[in-house]
């Protein structure tokens, strides 16, 4: 039984369009030689006659004849698995998720193989989604909470709250007219933080004597380091997260205290960021030449040295670690204690002592797989166990700030 030009219906065409689709995209991207007008209209009379000629003949072979021109362009490409991927959206008997999916897939699928728990594929909103995250822009009042005593405020230099009138050193007792008892530092950060244009009132206490102050919201590019004078010689220094400015900001603000004779530095809930500035942030602290960490990759291992711009702190360290410092955070919390140069004060670390890089691909996905490992100076690896703290003291127990409380102590007795 022959067939005729009515039997050709919709799904012999697509599968002529795919066929097309395909070898043209095949000269265009991967061999870089489009098709020329003349050889375009002789590969297309060359596929239809095809088509025609199966028909003619009754047979069904159209669908196998582009299948196979799928095949044997995946096998040029990265067999087997566009052979299966060409035999799935055609000849599967249910529902064929899209290309973009299908290919998401298979990078998912090679990453789980690797046995990493750091390589992952990042969809494209994750990806704006984690770099406003990183930029820190959102609506806030600009201040740092620091537990002395109650939680007092130190407000960035020239943010919201220091405009509005908030000083170093005042005490909250009240924000928007409910009390801060028995809550932590996330819980009330958490309050703090709203829609940009947004007002917050603010019940403190300063030398005794009680204000209110109100303050907008203002969507703010967060510095990483901040700091808050203890005592008149004791400093309290906070880094959220380790960017290319940290080193900078760290300098700037040990200028603020010219007079310090120790220096407690926060590193909670810090989980890394930029290794590369861990030279120059390590020299801070550090002699230059000083080994800060070794760094293993598949061409070996090399020893990372601490970079010196200025003379380094000299006075006494005390480094404040939790469950929540991880990767670059780390690796300035062991040099430190490899070196004897600071005591750690709190819980182990997040044990993370492997790196990572991102790479973007084509279709919009970005690809996060490690790359490295670190050690210590003393060739320790935390991978799993973490940094342990020299003194393990519990979380913050209602609303108060043990570990600070004991750090200030230690260094108050030195």
């Amino acid at each position: 039984m022959q067939g005729n030009l009515s039997t050709i219906q919709r799904p012999h065409i697509e599968h002529l369009h795919d066929a097309l689709h395909e070898i043209l995209w095949y000269n265009t991207t991967v061999k870089h030689e489009p098709l020329k007008p003349w050889k375009r209209g002789v590969l297309i009379g060359v596929i239809i006659s095809l088509m025609l000629g199966a028909f003619n003949c009754g047979l069904t072979l159209a669908p196998t004849v582009w299948i196979q021109v799928e095949v044997r362009q995946a096998r040029s490409l990265m067999p087997p698995l566009g052979e299966a991927m060409v035999y799935l959206r055609h000849t599967y008997y249910g529902p064929v998720p899209d290309r973009d999916t299908l290919t998401r897939g298979a990078i998912t699928g090679m990453l789980e193989v690797l046995d990493d728990p750091y390589a992952r594929v990042l969809e494209p909103q994750n990806n704006v989604t984690a770099a406003e995250i990183f930029t820190g822009k959102y609506g806030d009042i600009g201040v740092t909470l620091v537990w002395n005593g109650g939680w007092r405020l130190a407000p960035y230099p020239d943010g919201p709250a220091a405009r509005a009138g908030v000083t170093e050193g005042d005490l909250l007792r009240q924000l928007d007219g409910r009390t801060l008892e028995g809550q932590s530092r996330a819980d009330i950060e958490a309050a703090l933080i709203g829609p940009v244009g947004s007002v917050v009132t603010l019940a403190l206490e300063r030398a005794g004597q009680p204000l209110t102050v109100q303050v907008a919201r203002e969507a703010l590019v967060h510095p990483s380091v901040s700091g808050y004078l203890l005592t008149a010689d004791i400093g309290y220094m906070r880094i959220t997260s380790i960017t290319e400015a940290t080193a900078d900001e760290c300098r700037a603000q040990l200028k603020r205290w010219p007079a310090l004779r120790g220096l407690i530095l926060d590193l909670r809930g810090n989980v890394g960021g930029a290794m590369t500035t861990l030279p120059e942030l390590g020299g801070i602290f550090l002699s230059p030449g000083s080994v800060l960490y070794h760094m293993a990759r598949r061409s070996g291992t090399q020893a990372i040295q601490v970079l010196g711009k200025e003379a380094p702190f000299t006075g006494r360290l005390v480094v404040l670690i939790d469950g929540q410092t991880a990767s670059a955070a780390e690796v300035i919390s062991a040099a430190l204690q490899d070196h004897q140069r600071a005591f750690l004060i709190g819980q182990a670390s997040a044990g993370k002592a492997r790196m990572q890089l991102a790479y973007p691909l084509a279709n919009g996905l970005t690809v996060v797989l490690t790359t490295a490992a670190w050690e210590s100076p003393l060739h320790r690896s935390v991978e799993g166990t973490g940094v342990l703290p020299d003194a393990e003291v519990s979380a913050a127990v209602a609303g108060e700030d043990v570990a600070l409380q004991e750090a200030l102590t230690y260094l108050q007795k030195r």
